[in-house]
C-alpha cells in the first residue's frame, strides 16, 4: 500500500487518519472548527511505541504534511510540544493514493463477504482493541 509513497508505516498510520478525518467524514475523534485532532487521541487510535510515534508526528511536522496549530510554536520557530494535528493539501496528496489503493485492495478481498460478516468482524475487532487498550492502562492486570 505504502510503496513509493515516501512514507514509513507508521508514518501513514498517522497520515490516514489525521486524513480520513479531514476529507473522508471519519469522526472518530472529537475536532474543533479547524479539525485539528487531539495528539491524546491519535495515541489512543494508533499502537505504536511512544518514541516512534513522536518521531513519526516530528517527521510529518518537518516534511509539512501535517501542522499544528501556530500558537504551538514559538517566536523563533521552535515547536513547543504538540498538542493536535491536521493533515495539510500536501499531506493529502501524499496519502490519497495509499487510501486508494487500500480501497481497492480491500474491495477485492471482501468480494463475497457479507455485510452481516464485515458488522461481526468488526465487533470483534473493537473488543479486542478495548482489551488492549485496557491492558495498557493497567498492565498489572494480568
Amino acid at each position: 500500500m505504502i510503496k513509493g509513497s515516501g512514507l514509513s508505516l507508521d508514518q501513514a498510520d498517522v497520515l490516514l487518519l489525521v486524513y480520513g478525518n479531514r476529507k473522508l467524514g471519519w469522526r472518530d475523534f472529537t475536532v474543533g472548527a479547524e479539525e485539528f485532532v487531539p495528539m491524546r487521541a491519535l495515541r489512543q487510535a494508533l499502537v505504536h511505541e511512544p518514541g516512534r510515534f513522536s518521531r513519526s508526528v516530528r517527521e510529518l511536522l518537518d516534511s509539512g504534511l501535517v501542522e499544528s496549530p501556530k500558537s504551538q510554536t514559538t517566536a523563533d520557530g521552535r515547536r513547543r510540544y504538540v498538542q493536535s494535528l491536521r493533515i495539510t493539501e500536501k499531506g493529502i496528496t501524499a496519502i490519497r493514493p495509499v487510501y486508494e489503493r487500500y480501497r481497492k485492495l480491500a474491495s477485492e478481498l471482501l468480494a463475497g463477504v457479507s455485510q452481516s460478516e464485515m458488522d461481526t468482524h468488526c465487533r470483534v475487532n473493537e473488543a479486542i482493541s478495548a482489551s488492549i487498550k485496557a491492558m495498557k492502562s493497567n498492565p498489572w492486570r494480568l
